[in-house]
Formats: structure tokens, sequence, C-alpha cells
């Protein structure tokens, strides 16, 4: 039998819907865990490139092929023959609308998708609804005959197709129109960073700018600097980054954005790509003291920190996100700046006056917390993404009680931390034991608790936990063990398990207190009914199970 057989659940990030995650081990379903997030979240996908997690629901559009014509209302030069709708040679107004009931509902997104045979299109076809602006729809966005788009109703209502502008002339002709609703809260977010995927959870977190990539709405004349928007592809893949240039006859340059703020510990972060610009700074002048962050972006390092920490990470097509961690002195207002350096080093916003220091950005976001979190997007107010959490419970069958072993490969968001756990328990605080990222620098620690009382508690301090780790928590009567990467780290030859069916819950917090949730990414979850030999334990946590991927792969299972 080998080692994966002896397991009686496994979870890697692979298959998820709405408010699941699907264990692949136990197949009937008792293994799967129930996830929340109140609210939408960004993830890094398999192509490197930044996107809202989302899953796109069922059609909700009626007749969108017109083979019947029914459900649409024509006004004007509209008209349907053989399954479509055509206007030709418009000479008027015309609109065509969907059948005449509110159901797409206010602040949902939905995904529009449809066939256009455009003969003369020039601007003048639109679509739009309830609420919402007209959106004129150009040849350059067919695609192969396709078009879509992804938008959020501002209020009840429907959808409606329509000329605008200089109708005179337009030919065109539509079919197959699908809307479907973009389901974005409680989606579980299996995030790339790393190369593999990954379940991401992270605490609530607010971006405080209320732009964070309309950088033309940003003050650009304190420190003179032409904003040239939708200049290149970002992140995302949709070109919406924007160009910064410096305006000569000034010695400073860059745009500001300023925000209210506490007397507290912040990050500011923005993604940054090289045009002509090798150093590029992130800053907050609005304290008693500067809080700069200076990287070079040929070589993708940081080479300046003023009373601030920062980070630079790599994303697809020579783009970094740069980070600027700082506490406040003064409760006032963070002033924000982002602009290019001639220099590596700044003890204040830069002086030059070379306007061949140009740079791309994108995405700003500034967050109350020692760390940075995932993009959240703004456009016109404060946006809140609220915590992840996930569970499941039923899975005393699965769960050794005496004696097993709980297997995880995980990350923390940041080295310092207070207590991120993972747990298994009776659904109460004092019958558990769990893996976790204890408070401290880089502490991986393992406890078990019966009846209120702490039978072991195992630790080290040698890994970094912001990279993937494999521990691995053996528990037995008078034998606990703490495995990381291969290696035995600590051990515990005196204490007590648990009886009978007293184990049923697994989550990824501190179960019993529902704090401690665990702030980072999880590759690899397993849970054997038996306490492991060595020989198993170093081939589990060592370099023999490379990865969660070829470990579905050896054992069958389709990778979505």
């Amino acid at each position: 039998m080998s080692l994966y057989d002896e397991a009686s659940l496994i979870a890697y990030p692979s298959g998820y819907k709405e408010s699941k995650i699907y264990a692949q081990k136990p197949i009937d379903g008792t293994g799967d865990l129930t996830f929340t997030r109140a609210s939408s979240a960004t993830r890094v996908n398999s192509d490197g490139l930044i996107e809202t997690a989302s899953i796109i629901g069922s059609e909700l559009i009626v007749n969108g092929d017109f083979a019947s014509g029914t459900g649409w209302s024509l006004v004007g030069d509209f008209a349907i023959s053989g399954g479509k709708a055509s206007i030709t040679s418009a000479s008027q107004y015309s609109q065509l609308t969907s059948q005449g009931t509110n159901f797409l509902t206010s602040g949902n997104q939905y995904k529009l998708q449809v066939d256009i045979e455009t003969l003369s299109i020039s601007g003048a076809f639109a679509y739009r609804f309830t609420g919402g602006a007209v959106t004129p729809i150009l040849t350059s966005q067919i695609v192969d005959g396709k078009f879509e788009a992804i938008f959020t109703m501002p209020s009840d209502g429907y959808l409606w197709f329509q000329t605008t502008g200089s109708y005179t002339g337009l030919n065109v002709s539509i079919d197959n129109v699908s809307v479907k609703e973009v389901i974005t809260s409680n989606v579980p977010r299996i995030d790339y960073s790393n190369g593999c995927g990954s379940l991401l959870l992270e605490p609530q977190r607010t971006n405080l700018v209320t732009q964070s990539k309309d950088f033309g709405t940003w003050d650009n004349t304190t420190y003179p600097i032409t904003v040239s928007t939708n200049a290149i592809a970002s992140p995302s893949g949709f070109v919406d980054a924007t160009l910064l240039t410096p305006n000569s006859g000034n010695s400073r340059h860059a745009i500001r954005e300023t925000v209210s703020c506490s007397a507290t510990t912040y990050t500011l972060s923005a993604f940054y790509k090289k045009d002509n610009a090798q150093y590029i700074q992130l800053s907050d002048g609005g304290d008693s003291a500067w809080h700069i962050v200076t990287a070079d972006l040929d070589n993708g390092t940081i080479t300046n920190e003023i009373n601030a920490t920062g980070t630079i990470e790599p994303y697809a097509n020579d783009w970094y996100r740069i980070t600027c961690t700082f506490t406040r002195t003064n409760a006032n207002t963070i002033q924000a700046f982002i602009g290019a350096s001639p220099t590596d080093s700044n003890s204040g916003l830069p002086s030059f006056n070379d306007t061949s220091l140009t740079t791309y950005a994108y995405g700003a976001q500034l967050e109350q917390g020692s760390y940075p979190t995932s993009y959240i997007p703004t456009s016109g107010t404060t946006v809140t993404r609220i915590k992840d959490t996930s569970s499941t419970t039923g899975l005393s069958s699965v769960i050794g009680q005496t004696e097993g072993t709980l297997f995880v490969e995980m990350a923390s968001l940041s080295n310092l931390v207070t207590s991120n756990y993972l747990s298994i328990s009776d659904g109460s605080y004092n019958n558990r034991l769990s893996i976790l990222f204890s408070t401290g620098t880089n502490v991986i620690r393992a406890f078990l608790r019966l009846g209120g009382s702490v039978q072991c508690d195992l630790d080290t301090t040698a890994y970094d936990i912001t990279q993937m780790n494999k521990i691995a928590f053996k528990y037995k009567a008078n034998d606990f063990a703490l495995w990381v990467n291969g290696t035995e780290v600590d051990i515990d030859s005196s204490g007590s398990t648990f009886s009978g069916s007293t184990l049923t819950t697994f989550a990824f917090n501190e179960i019993g207190t529902g704090t401690g949730a665990l702030n980072g990414k999880c590759q690899n979850l397993m849970i054997f009914p038996s306490a492991l030999t060595d020989e198993q334990l170093t081939d589990l946590t060592g370099a023999v199970q490379t990865s969660f991927n070829s470990l579905a792969l050896s054992l069958g299972y389709t990778i979505l």
C-alpha cells in the first residue's frame, strides 16, 4: 500500500464551485471544504495575470438566438429574420430590448456575449442596461465575429442594443445573445503567484485609495507630470496601465494622492514596469518624516528604505509590485507618491529635470497592516475585501482519534504574524490539535489540547514561513513529533490523545474561538488516521513529494 493510499483525506486546490472546495479523497464528498468570503477578490491566474476570481453562472436571457423573435421589443429599423436581429442601412434611432422584466439585479456583475456580423458599424452601435451608460461596440472589439463584455448593473433592469451618434448607413446583424451572471462572492481563489496553484486565504482589508488605476484623477500638477492612461497592457492583461512622463521646467515629478489616516502601520503598494527610468520611488510624504522605498526595475531589487520596509515581487510581462510598509507618527493624511527616480536612493521626493525618466504604473493600494495583500481594484470609492474562511465537519470517520498525522504544505503572508491556525477538533477550543504559524518571527508550531489540557507543544524557527513548507504533525500517546521539509524538528514523548469519535471538524482557523484564521496559501492538505513512521514522514515532507499537482497525477486525478 502506498503512502497516499493510507491517507483518509486529501485536498489540493483544484476543483471548486461557489462556497465549496472539493476534496479528492474521500470521493463521497464528506471531506469537501465549505468556503466563505462575502465579497469579490482578485487572484493571479495560471497565465500570471491578475483577475477577479469568479464563476460564470447559467444563462439568464431568453431567445438569444432570435429563433422566434418573441421576448424582444423592436423600435425603428430593427427587424428579426432568419433567427437574427438586423439593421440594414439605418435611417433613424433604433432599439432592440430584451424581455421587459427586471431580470438583472442591481450591483451584480454579468457577462454579455453576442455574435456580430458587421458590414458597417462605425461606432454607431451600442449596448446598454437599465440605469447604465450607452457603451458603443467598435469593430476593433469584435474578434472572429464575437463580442463580449463584463458589466455591473447600476439598478434592477434588463439589456438592450441601440444605435448611437451618427447612425446613418449602419448595417449590422446580431445573433446568439447570451447574458450570464458573474459570481464573485464566496468563490475560492486558486492563486498561481508561486507558479503552482494554492488556496489563497487573506484577512479583511480595505484599499483606501479611491482610484487604484485611473491615475488621471490623481494630483499631477503640484509636481508636474504628464499622465497617459490606457498606454500599455497592465498585470491584468488589459490595456489599462498608465505612462508617467515628467514635465520640463520643474525639479520634482510625481503623481500624488492624499488619504486620511491614523497613527498606525500602513502598507502602500503599486505595480511598475520599466520604460526609460531604471529606478522608481514609492513613498508617503505626509508624516513628520518621509517614508520611502526606492526600487531598481532592471534588477528587481529594493535599493533604499527610509523609515519604511519594502518588497519587490515579479509579475507577468516584466511588471513588478513594489510595497512600502511604514508606521505613521501623526494621525493626519498620507500623501502617497508614485514616480521615477534618477538614483537608487532618496531621502525625500527626488529632485531632477529629466523628461526621459518615464515609467509605467498600475494598481495603487493603501491598506492598514504590516504586509501587502492581493490587489483590491477601486474606481471612485474605497473597497473592502472580506476575509476568507474555510472549514468542514462530520469527519469523525476519516480523522484518527487515538493516533494520526496532519500534513499541510503552506506559506504565510508574512514572516511576523499573530498566530495563524489550521485545526482538527470536536468543534471546541478544549479538544483540538493544530499546526500554526505562531506569534513571533518564522515560528512553526504544533500542539494538542485534550479536555483543555495541553499534551504537547512543539515548535521550530528554522524556516522562512513565507515560502512553501511541508509540515507534518504526528500524534500518538507518548509519541508526538513535528516534521518540516524532510526533517524531524521537535518531539515530545509524554502525553495523551483522544478516544472514541471525539474529533469531527477541520478548519483553517483556531477552532472554538473564531480567531486565528490562516493568512496564507495552502498547496496541499492531508489527514492520516495513523501515526506515520519516520520513513513515511521523510517521504511525505521531503523532496520526494515535489508538489500537490504531481501528487494528483500520481493518484490519477484530473487537475482543473
